[in-house]
């Protein structure tokens, strides 16, 4: 048995540092893979000469022909331990992976290594979006992908008051860089997700059960399969007034233009409540190139919308949205030539916090607030953009 390995890593510096206090290692030998990583206290530089220290110790180690079980054990001997803290001044995992097949990983201190086996994570997003071809639109497909999850389930609940009155969405932060369920990532970014949580947590949410592939018996295997497609809305208020609103949808083709208008509706949710909308039959929709959008006004104002499809997303024909933006004062207007599904707005730093992200536009202009982060080097795109 031969096995090919790769191997890539990304290093984050901490807030203000100039130097990351991580540092890899990666060695070849006759019939391995050694990969090292040794992670400094504290941070900045001091947590970079240690962390340093220790993978150039260990490679040297390995190079001169030492076991992986010495490298550990004279390593663990030899680092100088806290006073205070009572732990070493750096910790180390090492993950050599044999030619054969075989693996050994060893972990001094360092956070428990993530193992995915059977291409599980990939195989959950393949399901849904087409396959990223490279790493960054990975990232944003799976930041898409745990946004979906997590809103299907808290509208269904938010749907359902009465049968169930609350979610509570785990998890918000992590203490380390790390793949995790949270919504804010170790250095502080949005994910998609904590953007998705300021909408399905609105005080007013208009939301979609809709019926379509995604939720019915589809047989893939056949040529042609039949299945239900229709939507059925409802508002859920949670503010202590009853709410006047107005509820409007329409079938829109990948451009973005209307073909079916739904009309407007006049409600009147009482507090603490949500209230249904009549179920609209949808046969005809073309459930490759045609989707519908809806949104709730109040006193004119929209606050809540959105879009949904009646394939999965990877079937979809997304057109392109030719997406560009501009700044106006503190604001980044996004402007879009179709429908663009989930619009990331990013800038080089990574670092923005917007008033909005990740959003649908059904053509036409969004404009988002600045609330942190310089608009240096920003880069939109859509889900067209995954592929």
């Amino acid at each position: 048995m031969s096995v090919s390995v790769d191997i890539s890593w990304k290093s984050l510096n901490k807030h203000g540092e100039e130097l990351c206090g991580d540092k890899v290692e990666v060695l070849k030998t006759k019939d391995s893979e050694i990969v090292i990583l040794a992670d400094g206290m504290g941070s900045g530089v001091k947590a970079n000469i240690l962390a340093t220290l220790t993978s150039k110790i260990l490679g040297t180690m390995f190079r001169e022909g030492a076991s992986i079980e010495s490298c550990v054990g004279t390593i663990a001997k030899t680092l100088p331990v806290c006073r205070v803290r009572e732990v070493a001044y750096a910790t180390f995992s090492i993950l050599q992976i044999f030619h054969n097949g075989e693996a050994y990983l060893v972990e001094f201190d360092n956070p428990l290594c993530i193992f995915v086996r059977d291409g599980k994570i990939m195989n959950y997003l393949q399901q849904t979006y087409l396959y990223p071809t490279d790493f960054d639109t990975l990232i944003y497909a799976s930041q898409l992908l745990q946004a979906d999850a997590i809103r299907y389930g808290v509208e269904h609940f938010r749907r359902n008051r009465g049968r169930c009155m609350g979610a509570i969405v785990w998890q918000l932060n992590d203490c380390w860089p790390v793949i995790s369920w949270s919504s804010i990532d170790y250095c502080g970014r949005w994910k998609a997700l904590h953007y998705a949580e300021k909408r399905f947590f609105a005080p007013l949410l208009l939301s979609c059960e809709e019926e379509g592939m995604m939720t019915q018996e589809a047989d893939m295997n056949r040529e042609h399969f039949t299945f239900e497609k229709s939507i059925r809305l409802n508002v859920a208020n949670e503010t202590r007034e009853e709410q006047k609103v107005q509820v409007s949808w329409a079938v829109r083709n990948g451009k973005a233009k209307v073909l079916r208008h739904g009309g407007v509706t006049e409600l009147c949710v009482p507090a603490l409540t949500s209230v249904w909308l009549d179920k609209v039959m949808l046969p005809e929709i073309d459930v490759f190139s045609e989707y519908v959008s809806y949104e709730l006004k109040k006193e004119g104002e929209v606050v809540s919308e959105g879009t949904v499809i009646f394939s999965y997303p990877k079937y979809f024909r997304y057109e392109d949205p030719e997406l560009s933006w501009r700044t106006e004062g503190d604001e980044i207007v996004v402007s879009a030539a179709a429908y663009a599904k989930s619009v990331e707005i990013q800038n080089e730093a990574e670092d923005f916090v917007l008033s909005d992200n990740y959003f649908d536009l059904n053509g036409g202009e969004k404009r988002v607030k600045i609330v942190s982060g310089k608009a240096e080097g920003v880069k939109v795109r859509s889900v067209y953009d995954i592929r």
